[in-house]
């Protein structure tokens, strides 16, 4: 999604062996990763501070270092909504364990607070998959997406994609993951969580990158959806175009609106002093004129996280919300990076994730979109899915 960096700007760091378990985890020769002072509308209260100080502790001077393996707990719990679901045991339980390249099939059991002798209720299971692209010309090429699901308190599920674009765009996914990833359970951890507490999930996360200068000329794509089995919806946020596709039946019933730039989104970019440019005919980027640097910084969505240079020309990072979707039993949840949809068609992707076993549907996804790239020639996307089926 961005143009290409000059040559002053570097390659990414080499890929080392295993991949970075950490989502903040450093290259060779990159610059230190501090947590900068927040904003205090953003981070005004003691809750949010200390959040904010226990994701510092992670990213300050301990890169190289994984916590112990921690076990996940079931949630509490919540007053007034019975415990009666246990849809998924985090195959993401902490902010910082190893990630695999697909997820761990879930666990199904009765929560706290349920007799022993009661039979558990089936619920949602989820299963993800990722496969880094190839690059011609950059075989150090680092797998710039990211993916999230977590537990929150009321039997509810968070699932994600993020899709990172510019030099660091594989810091940028991992940010947004760890932020939302430490921040979700009190953003949305209340029974009236909806669209102002998801917006405020993603502000905090903009908020977190204007800290950072690193993330000056990279961002990320960021697509979530919360989900509540026991009301039986599910509300989505997103910004860029990780699409998420939700059917029914077998049949799409609601996708989001990727974020490219239209008539409107060109006329706020150029309210800002952002400029257009169109490259291959058809493909309208923003960059900033004058920058000083001698080439365009070009991005194609008018709506991402990070991208700090052309957040001043008119990029925002506002989601967009919808609340309330059905979500039921018979329903197939889909959120993947461009790496599947630029190949795949929604009606042939749910499709591919009709298969007996959660992860071996999210596989089937990627492999599927992986071949369809392989036909091709020239460069292969990264490519990642997450499949919630119920």
């Amino acid at each position: 999604m961005r143009g290409q960096p000059p040559p002053s700007r570097g390659q990414p760091p080499s890929r080392g062996q295993p991949p970075p378990m950490n989502p903040y985890q450093q290259g060779p020769g990159s610059p230190p990763l501090t947590m900068g002072a927040p904003p205090e509308a953003v981070y005004g209260d003691p809750l949010m501070r200390s959040q904010r100080s226990a994701l510092a502790r992670i990213v300050s001077g301990q890169q190289g270092q994984q916590p112990p393996a921690r076990e996940a707990q079931p949630p509490e719990a919540v007053a007034g909504i019975p415990p009666s679901y246990w849809p998924f045991r985090g195959a993401d339980p902490g902010l910082n364990p190893p990630v695999p390249a697909s997820s761990s099939s879930p666990v199904h059991g009765p929560l706290a607070g349920v007799p022993a002798d009661m039979p558990a209720i089936p619920g949602p299971e989820v299963g993800w998959y990722t496969r880094q692209g190839i690059k011609p010309g950059n075989p150090a090429w680092v797998n710039q997406d990211s993916q999230l699901a977590m537990q929150l308190p009321g039997d509810r599920l968070l699932v994600g994609v993020f899709d990172g674009h510019g030099e660091n765009g594989h810091r940028a996914s991992g940010c947004a993951k760890a932020v939302m990833t430490q921040l979700a359970p009190g953003f949305l951890g209340g029974l009236n969580a909806g669209p102002a507490q998801l917006r405020r999930l993603f502000a905090q996360v903009q908020a977190e990158f204007q800290s950072q200068q690193i993330f000056q000329h990279s961002g990320t794509t960021a697509t979530v959806a919360l989900i509540d089995p026991v009301a039986g919806v599910v509300s989505v946020a997103h910004v860029g175009d990780s699409t998420l596709a939700l059917y029914h039946g077998g049949q799409l019933s609601f996708q989001t609106n990727d974020h490219r730039i239209d008539a409107a989104a060109e006329q706020r970019i150029k309210m800002h002093g952002g400029g257009i440019q169109v490259v291959g005919g058809q493909s309208k980027r923003v960059y900033v004129p004058n920058n000083g640097r001698g080439y365009a910084v070009g991005l194609s969505l008018d709506r991402s996280l990070g991208d700090l240079d052309l957040a001043q020309a008119g990029v925002i990072g506002e989601p967009e919300v919808q609340t309330n979707l059905p979500f039921h039993p018979g329903t197939v949840l889909i959120i993947a990076s461009d790496g599947v949809w630029d190949v795949v068609p929604k009606a042939l992707a749910v499709q591919a994730v009709m298969m007996p076993d959660i992860e071996e549907s999210a596989h089937n996804l990627v492999d599927h979109a992986r071949s369809r790239w392989a036909a091709g020639q020239g460069q292969i996307d990264d490519i990642t899915a997450v499949v919630v089926k119920w």
